[in-house]
């Protein structure tokens, strides 16, 4: 819902994947990006892609690992069976770890870890040489610049979006065309800088102002809102970006909203 293509990024995603391996090449790829950026969109999109499927005939697996994920070992034996193997060991860690090395041996096959924040994480998945599956690939996405490094992944940074996907993107929020879009909407894109989630969370916005006071009332609002407020432009490797946006969401709830987000801060990640 309300996806906007970024087909320069998926295309120089696929080439990192799709390319052939030599000796000194890795069977691992990450992509990395502030939070919000839309890493998880552009892997979901590259999982879906015709050219993508059809180089990887064994299957393509995606699992959501997160900041603390549960037992390495169960995402394994899932992506072990997604994959075909029905026989191997998945009782124990070690176990796990080498009946799933055996099973992606001579498999074409992608595997998409979505939300690393340790490296360790990742490694369970990959084969001890490339040598030893070819034709297997591993895509992680990732904040953390350091878990491409441990990995050492042939990395792609992904960025804010450029004017023609942001203007896009808040006319979806907005159920409307683009050309439909006021002399406002210039303000607000100039303050997102491209950002897909400060784009989504104002766009939200502003829909449900246009429903309680109406669309002229509504720009008027978040317009005056976002005063003194502005979201940093580079693309950094912590989380005060996404904070920042996050805040400036929080912000604009209602009290009584307000205190029950909070309440939910309880609970863990997922």
């Amino acid at each position: 819902e309300r996806f906007v293509p970024r087909p320069a990024e998926l295309d120089a995603l696929k080439r990192l994947v799709l390319s052939e391996h030599s000796l000194r090449s890795t069977s691992i790829v990450g992509v990395r990006g502030q939070g919000g950026i839309g890493k998880t969109v552009l892997a979901a999109e590259l999982a879906r892609d015709p050219a993508v499927q059809a180089a990887f005939p064994n299957g393509i697996v995606w699992l959501p690992i997160g900041r603390e994920p549960r037992l390495l070992s169960e995402f394994l034996k899932e992506a072990a069976r997604v994959l075909g193997d029905g026989g191997g060991d998945y009782s124990s860690e070690i176990g796990a770890y080498n009946s799933f090395r055996e099973c992606i041996r001579d498999k074409a096959a992608l595997i998409i870890l979505d939300d690393v924040w340790d490296a360790r994480h990742a490694r369970p998945f990959l084969p001890l040489a490339d040598l030893d599956a070819p034709r297997f690939r591993l895509v992680c996405t990732t904040r953390k610049k350091s878990v491409t490094l441990n990995l050492r992944a042939r990395e792609y940074a992904l960025h804010v979006l450029d004017p023609v996907q942001a203007r896009k993107l808040l006319a979806e929020w907005l159920d409307c065309r683009e050309t439909d879009l006021p002399p406002q909407a210039q303000l607000l894109l100039d303050h997102c800088c491209g950002h897909p989630l400060a784009l989504r969370q104002l766009g939200s916005l502003l829909a449900q102002k246009a429903r309680d006071f109406g669309e002229k009332e509504a720009w008027d609002y978040v317009l005056f809102w976002l005063k003194g407020r502005r979201l940093p432009r580079a693309l950094g490797d912590d989380d005060a970006d996404f904070n920042s946006i996050m805040e400036t969401s929080f912000a604009a709830l209602p009290e009584p909203a307000r205190e029950r987000y909070l309440d939910l801060a309880v609970f863990p990640d997922e």
